[in-house]
């Protein structure tokens, strides 16, 4: 939840900055066309599941692989809204949205009660 939420506020304050000149222009461009870091964060997806799957870490990698994962999931959502409607402004509510909800789903998963303890639990 920490690297999802860091590295979408990190990449709204780098897209800021560059959108009012205050850094340069340092956007990715291939053959003409602006690949978009939602991009790098479907690859870096992939690639820490790969990793997750293939290698079973455990102990300090794991807790590597779930921070890298999380700013796979940030810079992908940051740009959520792009999914919905390819071409469209990168100021879109609905990734602002996006990133509430999973930021949410992100707290429930880390936060919650597990199964177990909710059940052993008595409401009387």
């Amino acid at each position: 939840m920490f690297g999802f939420l860091v590295t979408f506020v990190v990449s709204r304050i780098f897209v800021f900055l560059i959108m009012s000149d205050e850094l340069p222009n340092f956007y990715f461009f291939l053959h003409g066309t602006h690949v978009h870091h939602l991009n790098y964060g479907i690859f870096l997806l992939a690639a820490v599941c790969g990793y997750n799957v293939f290698r079973r870490p455990v102990g300090r990698k794991a807790e590597i692989t779930a921070l890298l994962y999380g700013v796979a999931m940030g810079l992908t959502f940051d740009e959520f809204g792009m999914w919905l409607h390819l071409g469209g402004s990168y100021w879109q509510r609905a990734s602002v949205d996006a990133v509430i909800v999973v930021a949410a789903l992100f707290g429930l998963v880390a936060f919650g009660r597990t199964v177990k303890r909710f059940e052993a639990r008595h409401f009387w």
